[in-house]
């Protein structure tokens, strides 16, 4: 099996151990140690191709890693629980040829695909295409806490190794004190570990005046967290960026208010750049 490996997005790191080649992109934790990008390539490098099934379960954090026996010609994608960094493949049948790429538009613009007319209906009546299919035809996309492997056949073989699956009729027998105790814990391990991540680079936070981004900023505070540039927009004096500005403010982080028009939306659309972006 060849096998045509185009990672073109900065980020990713590339180690080759023995017989072995392992690109990762992102970071994670293993309980409480913290892995960068070079140092998880090096970790997932002396894994056995039995071994990385369970290694993905324990990966904590932002994360997508492609890992290549080149003796077993044996093959293994794996992505985060919530597929942070797309990872997609195509194997083409003929020619055995299995390629592995992240940037779709810049894979189909090298390699023109045929569409797939089903996916297509999919996308125009949902805005999205299904499972783990794109708009290519034989083209697939690592769906959320997914990893798919590929041996001498060639045949991907793909399973989930995490779901979330609340149990809604699990009986809660905690008092309200336990369960703050519990949710502030969680909270508060999840900063510890993003300041394992980040370092001192600086966090920037779309801060509405709702509750999920305005409990970001407060546990960032908590954390001691200094470099934080907080940002929101609409027109001039509305609700949201006045609560915005006010919480920003008592944290003593800094706040940038855009305003937006329809003129300046209408600009926007037409704009090179936006188009570049879309």
């Amino acid at each position: 099996m060849q096998i045509n490996l185009n990672l073109t997005r900065k980020g990713w790191f590339t180690y080759q151990h023995n017989n072995r080649q392992v690109s990762v992109r992102g970071q994670a934790h293993i309980a409480d140690t913290y892995y960068d990008t070079e140092d998880l390539a090096k970790y997932l490098s002396v894994k056995d191709s039995g071994e990385l099934k369970e290694c993905v379960k324990k990966l904590n954090g932002t994360w997508a890693f492609v890992w290549i026996d080149s003796t077993d010609d044996f093959v293994f994608l794996a992505v985060d629980h919530i597929r942070s960094i797309q990872l997609l493949y195509k194997k083409d049948t003929e020619s055995s040829v299995l390629s592995i790429f992240d940037d779709i538009a810049n894979f189909t613009k090298e390699n023109p695909q045929s569409f797939d007319e089903s996916c297509l209906h999919e996308y125009l009546s949902s805005g999205y295409v299904y499972y783990n299919r794109t708009l290519y035809k034989d083209v697939f996309s690592l769906q959320a806490a997914e990893f798919v492997t590929f041996d001498k056949t060639g045949k991907p073989v793909s399973e989930r190794y995490w779901r979330y699956i609340p149990n809604i009729n699990k009986k809660i027998t905690d008092s309200k004190e336990n369960l703050l105790k519990k949710i502030d814990d969680v909270f508060c391990d999840s900063m510890r570990r993003l300041r394992e991540s980040v370092g001192d680079r600086r966090i920037v936070v779309p801060l509405s005046g709702g509750y999920d981004s305005r409990l970001i900023v407060n546990y960032l505070y908590k954390a001691g967290f200094k470099k934080v540039l907080c940002y929101t927009y609409g027109i001039p004096g509305n609700g949201e960026s006045v609560c915005s500005k006010e919480v920003a403010c008592r944290l003593g982080y800094d706040w940038h208010f855009i305003e937006t028009t329809p003129e300046k939306e209408q600009a926007l659309r037409f704009d090179e750049s936006f188009k570049d972006y879309y």
